[in-house]
């Protein structure tokens, strides 16, 4: 069962970048070199996996959360359009 878990996080194919901003964290080494030993087996078996894709992923239900928690109900795009505004004026 944890191999059929396992085979629905790998990617078999291309997408369009779209543009990002590096993140940089720190991992105890344990952790990173399991991580490079599953993007190693990933590419073995000819496919990818993307650690970043899967932070961002829980990134946003993190903060999906915190918003609520801090009702922070604005969508950060008008939010920024809104302050490039004020800056004009």
């Amino acid at each position: 069962m944890a191999k059929k878990a396992e085979k629905s996080l790998l990617k078999f194919t291309l997408k369009k970048k779209e543009e990002k901003k590096s993140l940089n964290i720190k991992v105890s080494t344990s952790l990173d070199d399991r991580l490079k030993r599953a993007r190693k087996a990933a590419r073995d078996a000819g496919g990818s996996f993307n650690v970043s894709e899967h932070v961002e992923q829980y990134l946003n239900q993190l903060l999906d959360k915190v918003e609520g928690e801090l009702e922070i109900t604005q969508d950060i795009e008008e939010e920024k359009a809104q302050m490039d505004m004020l800056k004009n004026d």
